[in-house]
């Protein structure tokens, strides 16, 4: 049996949330992001948003279906929440996502209505089923079918919410804007100048050069973002 509950002495570093005070801290459901890339529906709104105080507060918000991630109602305290994720507040229309921010941990920014409508996911895997069709694996979990071999592992897409439509595609190369989602940058924000095998480098908004591993990077826009990230 899963465990409820995580020291917080064990929690990843990525959790912005205090490790002394309180042993305990709710543990996300096994989901859609890995543990270093997201956190519970309870600690992002109690921790991070500062929207609820107790667990109590979350549980008695979230049956009541006034939360919702991704445009859909979440009604578990420890339902996984993680990056790029929309949480909305339909009674208040207070749109967020969750990012990584300048320190490599996870926070969440507030966006607009039209910006929320909106989600990048990286493709990390196609698979071929019968009757030519593709099966794309995307980084948040969702899995989308489609007919024809248009994007590559590694490619971003940019998808409306609820209803999952491919609005955009953003192929990783030269003048590619990335988000860093690990190393040491995780969390900048930059135009790609160059790839060289495995590495990659970008110009970030301050003329800094950053060198780091491809597979660090997370396209999300041509040029400048497509979505509100920083």
């Amino acid at each position: 049996m899963v465990k409820q509950h995580l020291k917080r002495i064990a929690m990843p570093n990525t959790w912005q949330i205090k490790r002394k005070g309180i042993m305990f801290i709710t543990r996300p459901r096994p989901g859609s992001h890995k543990m270093a890339d997201g956190l519970s529906l309870n600690a992002l709104l109690k921790y991070v948003l500062g929207i609820t105080a107790t667990t109590k507060e979350v549980k008695a918000v979230a049956y009541a279906k006034d939360v919702l991630v991704d445009g859909v109602p979440r009604k578990d305290h420890r339902y996984m929440t993680g990056l790029f994720d929309v949480v909305t507040f339909p009674k208040t229309k207070k749109h967020f996502r969750v990012i990584l921010n300048e320190y490599a941990k996870i926070d969440a920014i507030e966006i607009d209505e039209k910006d929320a409508e909106l989600k990048p996911c990286k493709l990390m895997k196609k698979t071929l089923l019968r009757g030519n069709k593709i099966q794309l694996n995307l980084s948040d979990g969702r899995n989308m079918i489609i007919g024809k071999n248009d994007y590559n592992v590694g490619d971003t897409l940019l998808i409306s919410l609820p209803k999952q439509e491919i609005k955009d595609h953003f192929p990783l190369g030269e003048k590619s804007c990335i988000f860093l989602i690990g190393g040491k940058n995780a969390g900048a924000v930059g135009i790609v100048s160059a790839i060289e095998d495995r590495n990659i480098r970008m110009i970030t908004s301050d003329k800094t050069e950053i060198e780091t591993l491809k597979k660090y990077a997370f396209v999300i826009g041509k040029g400048k973002p497509a979505v509100k990230v920083q």
